[in-house]
């Protein structure tokens, strides 16, 4: 072992375990979110004392619960109508905390709901936000399940519903077609990226921070149509280390595992790093066998020259 190889090393497992804590966040703060909401309703309910507090509960708990980040009457809110409208994430919890599974099981129409484990898995709680303000059920099932497919960030979850991309998809004589014309200008959704989220910063206890660096997240994914993979590309503004091979293969490997479906071809990394007048790019390949690369993709993807020349002509125009 080098020391180079050591350090590549050193940086997968952190970024590996990195992701994997940033995940766990994120499905704790949705369970966290649909028990409360549940609670809620318990209240509403069954509470000894409900009458008193009447249609003014959700704005009397905001004030008792003023000691904790996120507990605003607006999030409350959510947090109940989140429970409602996903009861089968109950399935979760009912072990660890007295939730009735009676409930859930007489709400859910099993023909129409994407598995529990998908949910929390893919979703961040604010792609929930998203999704419960839709009504029809249907409606927001098909909105889901093109959520996972295409692995939308919430901001392209939220830009398709204003487009009404269901109802031009029930309009439309060849959908899926104009599903897949979606794939090249659509904003993927990067998992490390919820740390940034207000959510996440109220319930870990973590200030905003002003900027982030170029460490917390992937800076571009396109899908190539031509040769069916992700194509992701790593933005560096300083001289090339070989550190950041071991960062792009970590995104790589994460996008063959849990983004990519099973017709598409392994992705492929482009690390494009600039310091001062010299530019430097690298392809990443995760594993990929040097021969398929070069006789597959290669022959479709420009060459580390002709991108190096690319980004030498833009940097000439900035100046």
């Amino acid at each position: 072992m080098t020391l180079s190889s050591l350090i590549l090393t050193i940086d997968t497992v952190h970024q590996t375990f990195h992701t994997k804590a940033m995940q766990s966040v994120s499905i704790n703060l949705t369970l966290r979110n649909f028990i409360i909401g549940y609670y809620i309703v318990e209240y509403e309910q069954n509470g000894s004392d409900r009458a008193t507090y009447g249609s003014k509960l959700i704005e009397n708990m905001a004030q008792k619960l003023s000691h904790i980040k996120g507990m605003s009457s607006t999030a409350l809110k959510l947090m109940r109508q989140f429970y409602l409208t996903y009861p089968q994430i109950s399935q979760s919890v009912t072990d660890q905390f007295k939730i009735d599974s009676k409930i859930s099981q007489s709400m859910i129409d099993q023909s129409l709901y994407v598995p529990t484990e998908k949910l929390l898995r893919v979703y961040s709680f604010t792609h929930f936000i998203e999704l419960v303000k839709i009504d029809d059920e249907l409606k927001r099932t098909f909105y889901e399940v093109e959520t996972i497919k295409g692995n939308w960030s919430v901001r392209e979850l939220k830009r398709q519903v204003e487009l009404l991309l269901y109802e031009r998809v029930g309009l439309s004589t060849d959908k899926k077609s104009l599903l897949q014309s979606l794939e090249n200008k659509k904003e993927v959704f990067d998992p490390i990226s919820i740390i940034k989220e207000p959510y996440i910063l109220d319930f870990t206890g973590l200030e905003t921070k002003e900027k982030y660096n170029e460490h917390d997240r992937i800076d571009l994914v396109f899908y190539h149509r031509v040769l069916k993979c992700h194509i992701l590309v790593d933005l560096k503004v300083r001289a090339f280390s070989h550190a950041d091979v071991g960062q792009m293969n970590f995104y790589l490997n994460y996008y063959k595992n849990e983004i990519s479906m099973e017709s598409d071809n392994p992705p492929i990394g482009i690390i494009l790093c600039t310091e001062k007048n010299n530019i430097k790019v690298e392809y990443a390949t995760a594993g990929l066998d040097e021969n398929p690369f070069v006789s597959k993709y290669k022959i479709v993807l420009p060459s580390i020259k002709e991108l190096e020349e690319l980004v030498k002509e833009d940097l000439e125009d900035l100046i």
